[in-house]
């Protein structure tokens, strides 16, 4: 309760002076020259203007020819036993008579007095903008709800008695479900042997975000500052362990949004129960999608529910259900698996980090199928491709690929690393070499990084000549397009672009040096020093490399661009992390 909600005005006319009882007396005072009876009479105006006894929110002194009210019953206590010492018995039970009119009274009526303006203390208000009605609890608010503004949403406020705590769970769960709603404690109350427990909507309030980083997320919270949800659980606990509970589960205030909820007890216990059974994450959420309906939580389960990179709530960190996972440190885990060398594991190769950071690690990963893979089909060619964010850790994946007899990329080996330089891809040729000596692909598809080629031909010196060097077509499109937005307007930008597609698109060797030396006297004709930049660039990084990227020098290719790594990366952490 702020201060603000005790302030009154003053009841003179044209008088804009705001404050509290004692100061508004004092200006009465001086200001406008009021003597002690127009003051006594004052204070009774003033009092016949308070709420009645037991409303809820005012507690007024029952001794005679006492003015005094509080907000809170201990006040009132208080001011009894200080002000009025002799009188205490009998002032207390005339209080205790009053609970009773406490509980009686339901809602009471803002009123406007022409006199004396009063900002009356306000616990709860009604939620319709027209209605004046507030409330002392929520209870009552959506008592009030129900019976002047239903609108076919049912305020119906539950009540319930169980023999034990987790009777009351179960059916917290199943209630939560069937209305969607999501509660947050919001305070606990111990009284002698008695426990009461307070629930709120999740969605009740506002929530700003302080995060700097890229990253974010919308707030769940969304009925505003300063505004409430009809929906509240208050639940009250027994010294026998026997519980009582009243409870409101219609919203009103914020929509209902399925996919925001959290996940009930018995909808985890069902997702860890197909994780136990060896269901993956895809096929689990495919699963939930095709027997829920969209109104159930379990209709929006998404992979990161299940298991994420940078979480330790997900259900299978939560639970420990991570398949081969088998010691709670992920290091240790690995080494475990890798001293056991089963084959069916293809862990070929581990080496350790150095530090808390991860420096050094490295981990090639071949299973007996991918080696048979990498036999039957490498000799066409090979596709690699490095990404990041598979983990939680500071760790990179780099895949190499083969294509089947349906141009389907298979994957045949992993490299997670630290970093990858020609270092690390060296371990990772060295335990090619290991498998299958005879590794010789006809092309070799990359990115622009140099470390796949060079790592390669370290390993295999023998197969310079032989394979070919190719890069991604894409890659090399985008990094054309990502330089010119730097250095070229949008007119110049159009023109290049389209003419350097052209160059790269061509089958024709005539067409694209024709192109080339087009393009070249084009950007010498613009004359500006970001022109003569992007010339100055296309010629150090492309002139040379021609071979690597135009499209007339790759005949006979069974691939053009890298996106078989791609896609297969895209699919890896839409379903596993």
């Amino acid at each position: 309760m702020n201060s603000q909600s005790n302030k009154i005005r003053c009841p003179s006319t044209g008088c804009e002076y705001f404050g509290r009882g004692d100061n508004v007396r004092q200006h009465l005072k001086k200001k406008h020259k009021y003597n002690e009876d127009q003051i006594l009479e004052y204070n009774r105006q003033l009092q016949s203007m308070k709420r009645p006894k037991g409303s809820g929110n005012v507690w007024i002194c029952p001794a005679q020819n006492c003015i005094v009210s509080c907000s809170m019953k201990n006040g009132l206590i208080s001011h009894i036993y200080s002000k009025h010492p002799s009188e205490k018995s009998h002032l207390m039970k005339i209080m205790k008579q009053d609970d009773k009119e406490h509980e009686e009274l339901e809602v009471v009526e803002h009123q406007s007095y022409t006199n004396i303006k009063v900002q009356e203390p306000v616990k709860f208000r009604c939620l319709e903008s027209k209605c004046s009605v507030s409330t002392a609890s929520r209870e009552d608010l959506c008592k009030h709800m129900k019976s002047k503004h239903s609108d076919g949403t049912q305020f119906v406020v539950e009540t319930e008695n169980f023999d034990s705590y987790v009777q009351f769970k179960d059916w917290f769960d199943r209630k939560k479900e069937a209305s969607c709603s999501t509660f947050a404690k919001c305070r606990t109350h111990t009284d002698g042997k008695l426990k009461a427990n307070y629930w709120r909507c999740s969605n009740e309030g506002e929530y700003e975000s302080n995060a700097t980083k890229t990253r974010g997320h919308p707030s769940k919270k969304t009925t505003g500052k300063g505004n409430i949800c009809t929906a509240f659980v208050k639940l009250i606990e027994n010294a026998d362990g026997s519980c009582s509970v009243k409870a409101c589960f219609s919203h009103k205030g914020h929509e209902v949004e399925p996919a925001q909820q959290r996940l009930t007890d018995p909808q985890i216990k069902l997702i860890t129960d197909m994780i136990e059974d060896s269901w993956t994450n895809e096929q689990i959420i495919k699963k939930l999608i095709k027997v829920y309906p969209e109104t159930n939580r379990l209709h929006h389960v998404i992979n990161e529910d299940i298991s994420g990179n940078n979480s330790d709530r997900t259900i299978r960190d939560r639970f420990g259900l991570h398949d081969g996972r088998l010691h709670e440190n992920d290091l240790e885990s690995i080494k475990m698996r890798y001293n056991e060398q089963n084959p069916k594991y293809g862990l070929r190769f581990l080496r350790l980090p150095i530090d808390k950071k991860g420096t050094g690690f490295i981990l090639v990963i071949m299973s007996d199928l991918q080696i048979i893979a990498l036999k039957k089909f490498s000799h066409k060619g090979v596709v690699l491709d490095e990404t990041y964010n598979i983990s939680r850790y500071d760790v990179r994946l780099t895949t190499m690929l083969v294509l089947d007899e349906n141009s389907r990329g298979i994957p045949c080996g992993f490299l997670i690393s630290n970093c990858t330089s020609t270092e690390e891809m060296r371990f990772f040729f060295r335990e090619v070499k290991k498998v299958f000596p005879e590794f010789c692909p006809k092309v070799m598809m990359t990115d622009e990084a140099g470390q796949f080629w060079n790592a390669y031909v370290y390993e295999f010196p023998q197969n310079r000549n032989i394979t070919k060097k190719l890069w991604c077509r894409w890659h090399v499109g985008n990094a054309w397009q990502n330089m010119a937005d730097r250095l070229l307007n949008d007119v110049e930008n159009k023109t290049v672009m389209q003419k350097l597609y052209e160059i790269q698109l061509t089958p024709s060797e005539f067409v694209l040096q024709r192109g080339l030396n087009e393009l070249f006297q084009y950007l010498k004709r613009l004359g500006n020093s970001k022109a003569l930049q992007f010339l100055k660039y296309l010629k150090s990084r492309y002139l040379k490399t021609v071979k690597v990227w135009a499209t007339c020098y790759r005949d006979n290719s069974i691939v053009q661009t890298s996106m078989t790594a791609e896609s297969w990366h895209a699919y890896l952490k839409a379903s596993w992390t």
